[in-house]
């Protein structure tokens, strides 16, 4: 089986700094596998997560993972799709999705990152 997965990156500059874009990227909760691409953020960096079409209103955490360290849980719902990590440390982190509600059942959606 040969996946495809788009990827689609914007960088914009402000004047509080560059903002840049990573996704969206398809994940599966379940499957004991990382999700979702990856993000470069440099030192300080703050992440807002956006998680969407993942077809039910099931409360889904996030939780951001370098080579060096895991940030904690954040949860995501329905109603609010997104979270927003502070203050990361320099490099390249992956994300995990995970149920929080309705374990067993597993979801497919799709994942964007922001980066400040």
């Amino acid at each position: 089986m040969v996946a495809f997965v788009a990827l689609a990156a914007i960088m914009l500059s402000t004047a509080a700094g560059t903002v840049s874009a990573a996704g969206p990227f398809k994940f599966t909760t379940g499957n004991d596998e990382w999700d979702a691409g990856s993000f470069t953020a440099t030192n300080g960096a703050d992440v807002t997560v956006f998680i969407n079409n993942w077809g039910t209103s099931d409360t889904l955490k996030v939780r951001l993972s370098s080579f060096s360290a895991c940030t904690n849980t954040k949860p995501v719902t329905y109603e609010k799709n997104y979270t927003t990590f502070t203050n990361l440390a320099d490099g390249t982190y992956y994300g995990w999705v995970e149920k929080v509600s309705n374990p067993s059942r597993d979801v497919t959606g799709y994942i964007t990152y922001r980066v400040e």
